[in-house]
């Protein structure tokens, strides 16, 4: 009685079926979006796929009565048991949401400032002190955001604004400021002037800057002490290629000693899908190529000033129906390029742990040609520098929470291609595992950036290797029963 009934209604059924090959359209325009984005073969396989499902159902739309009846039937029944899925699993998981920093600061009795950056600059400015806010390195090669344009040419910085009161992070209750130096980096000022001295370079992300760790307590300060011409060259979001770039910008005319490679198992390798879209950092792979930096930071200090200055000022005099009017932009620009995290975030999160992060599948979602040709750039600029280029592998929160990662299932692939090229190495991932507590280096054990102890162990291996490799250096006792095993050729 029914069927006949539905029948009927084919008009129905068809609005049905063609709503459906709209959603298929609109995800294949995001997965290419996102293919534009990263070169991953994978989103433009996903496309590929559902155009071609949008053309069954244009086709299958055309078929009889009964058949159209049937696939509508169908397909409205999928998407009604998708978002009933998705549903039970949000509310599963806020029953099982692990508490935030602020509420494990409270349970602890510890006091946390909870001002958002913007108050905290607001605050120090009614104080008179000027800051600025940390340049993130992906802010110039994501494709919606806006280009530094340098006499209307294209320039991605390596450093955030130079010589100014900075303004890092809170994860561990505090708010975490530093002096930013000649570069923008997180060093004392003056550390590039002397050009005749053979100095000690880190390059990295975050973890390199120092975030939310006050600068004495880093591991680039804590080496310092013993070896006081040591430079930092972290922005966060650095990945791979933004490294080389720095290394290449910042040091073709100085000495080095050692460089030390500070890779992070997090997001390196997936910062380096999202950066070999960018042909300006693509054209490091040149060993001629530079941006110019250091002759031009003039003009790009005073524009990234200005690009930081315009940043808080927007986001400062934002009214009521203009706030509205920009997280109603945002949510269309996150529906339009990540759809399916965007309607079913429990789900795909579910799916990407299940079917992607499998160790036989992780290798078609990252370039390990592109980071060895990366790796092997690197070693023969230090090398012309007259130094040595170390690797040291600082692995993720998840690698002691239990959790599968990208980063974590590509370590041996990665470590293998270091050995290949024959550059030394030094495993954190190793040094944390004999901690009692492995979290314990992450502020409140949560998924945060390395504390005061994770700062301090990392500093000691550095330190280790140095003394290891230059018999004459001064050396200190460790205090924490460091192992030779941890540093491996």
């Amino acid at each position: 009685m029914l069927m006949p009934v539905l029948v009927k209604k084919y008009s129905f059924l068809t609005l049905i079926i063609y709503l459906h090959v709209l959603i298929f359209i609109l995800g294949g325009f995001s997965f290419i979006i996102r293919y534009l984005q990263y070169h991953s073969p994978q989103h433009l396989a996903g496309s590929l796929v559902l155009f071609c499902f949008s053309g069954f159902l244009i086709f299958a739309s055309r078929k009889n009565s009964e058949f159209k009846t049937n696939l509508a039937l169908f397909l409205a029944g999928a998407t009604i048991s998708v978002f009933a899925c998705e549903y039970l699993m949000q509310f599963y998981f806020s029953q099982t949401e692990e508490k935030t920093n602020l509420e494990w600061a409270r349970q602890q009795g510890l006091s946390f400032d909870t001002r958002t950056p913007l108050q905290v600059l607001e605050d120090l400015k009614n104080t008179g002190e000027e800051y600025y806010l940390v340049v993130q390195a992906s802010s110039f090669r994501r494709l919606y955001n806006r280009p530094l344009l340098i006499n209307e040419k294209e320039v991605i910085p390596f450093g955030g604004v130079a010589n100014v009161n900075t303004l890092l992070c809170n994860e561990s209750g505090t708010y975490v400021t530093y002096d930013s130096d000649e570069f923008g980096f997180n060093n004392p000022p003056g550390v590039w002037k002397n050009k005749n001295k053979t100095n000690l370079y880190f390059v990295g992300d975050s973890f390199t800057q120092g975030r939310c760790v006050p600068r004495e307590d880093t591991f680039v300060d804590r080496v310092r002490k013993q070896f006081p011409d040591t430079i930092a060259m972290g922005i966060s979001n650095n990945g791979p290629l933004s490294e080389l770039g720095s290394l290449r910008e910042y040091l073709h005319d100085l000495k080095t000693s050692y460089v030390f490679w500070m890779y992070f198992e997090g997001n390196d390798l997936t910062n380096l899908n999202e950066e070999k879209g960018s042909p300006i950092l693509m054209n490091y792979l040149e060993p001629n190529f530079s941006q110019q930096l250091k002759k031009n930071f003039g003009a790009i200090n005073a524009s990234l000033k200005s690009y930081m200055n315009t940043l808080v000022e927007e986001e400062k005099n934002k009214i009521h129906k203009t706030q509205i009017k920009e997280e109603t932009k945002n949510i269309w620009q996150n529906m339009w390029t990540h759809p399916l995290n965007f309607f079913f975030p429990s789900i795909y999160s579910l799916a990407k742990k299940t079917f992607t992060l499998k160790k036989e599948n992780y290798k078609f979602l990252v370039d390990m040609e592109l980071f060895e040709k990366v790796m092997r750039q690197a070693k023969s600029f230090v090398n012309e520098t007259g130094g040595k280029l170390v690797f040291v592998y600082l692995p993720s929160y998840e690698s002691f929470a239990g959790l599968k990662t990208i980063g974590a299932l590509a370590k041996k692939d990665v470590l293998q291609i270091i050995e290949k090229i024959n550059v030394d190495f030094i495993d954190m991932e190793a040094e944390f595992e004999k901690l009692k507590d492995p979290k314990s280096v992450f502020p409140f054990r949560k998924k945060n950036h390395y504390n005061v102890l994770g700062n301090f162990l990392i500093a000691e291996q550095i330190i280790k290797y140095l003394h290891a490799n230059n018999p004459s250096s001064p050396h200190q006792t460790s205090h924490t029963g460091a192992n030779d095993n941890l540093i491996r050729r």
